[in-house]
């Protein structure tokens, strides 16, 4: 008889979102540089940590993301320091 193994769960690791693809769905887990200031302004946005995202348009340095029913421009500022996890089974690449 093969003894029982604990199952594993792992939160998939964060990245910035500058690398997440059109179509992922990811959530915000935090930020890289002046927290407090950018905090500010993406929360301003409706953006915060545990917002869920997905990503609409993805083309040069710049991000569409669609929260709730509003879609926001993010431009290469914030894409950069803005830290994402994939949620729901969708792939980055």
């Amino acid at each position: 008889m093969r003894p029982a193994h604990a199952v594993r769960t792992q939160t998939p690791p964060d990245y910035v979102l500058g690398l997440a693809t059109r179509g992922t769905h990811v959530r915000v887990t935090g930020f890289r540089g002046d927290a407090v200031a950018m905090e500010k302004r993406l929360a301003a946005m409706g953006i915060r940590i545990g917002s869920e995202l997905e990503i609409v348009q993805h083309e040069g340095s710049s991000v569409v993301v669609r929260v709730g029913e509003t879609r926001i421009a993010i431009g290469v500022a914030l894409v950069h320091r803005l830290l994402v996890t994939t949620i729901g089974g969708s792939a980055r690449s």
